[in-house]
């Protein structure tokens, strides 16, 4: 539902499954879920049905531990917005019996997040890490999923491949 450039989206529709245009808050307003507006839409995508499994990639640089920016209060504003909006939807998702996956870098603060520590102990998630070099991208970025689709959990079995050597992040 929250991702960066959709390609999760993309790879999911190159295996065969049926797939919604990513909801992207980079898109455009239109598909921005700090706007009530299409929380009310995708509420409604949920209750008819359409939705059977719903990813929330929540972008990272707020929650990364090596980002020490100083941010704006609007910048904040938007961000408390954003998570409010997306614990409203996974929690709506999972009342509706809609799989749910969220996914941020292993170290990433959201982990620490205290809503989605409550939504973690009240229903039954599956943790999975994984490296993302074990898919193609060119630095390791050790990822971390929690998810109520538990067949997810292979990825957790293939880790970091230790023949690459990896682009240094700075």
């Amino acid at each position: 539902v929250v991702a960066g450039l959709g390609r999760r989206t993309g790879a999911c529709a190159a295996l065969g499954l049926r797939v919604a245009s990513p909801v992207d808050l980079l898109a455009s307003p239109a598909s921005d879920i700090s706007r009530p507006r299409v929380v009310a839409e995708l509420k409604s995508w949920v209750i008819v049905g359409l939705i059977w499994h719903a990813t929330f990639a929540v972008p990272c640089t707020f929650d990364s531990i090596a980002s020490h920016a100083r941010r704006t209060p609007e910048e904040l504003a938007q961000r408390q917005r954003l998570l409010r909006h997306m614990f409203l939807l996974i929690e709506w998702c999972l009342s509706h019996g809609v799989y749910v996956t969220i996914e941020n870098p292993r170290g990433s603060r959201l982990w620490r997040h205290p809503r989605l520590r409550r939504l973690l102990r009240r229903f039954r998630f599956t943790t999975v890490d994984y490296d993302c070099c074990r898919y193609g991208c060119a630095f390791r970025k050790p990822q971390r999923l929690v998810t109520t689709f538990h067949d997810l959990a292979r990825l957790g079995r293939t880790r970091c491949c230790p023949e690459r050597i990896h682009e240094e992040l700075s």
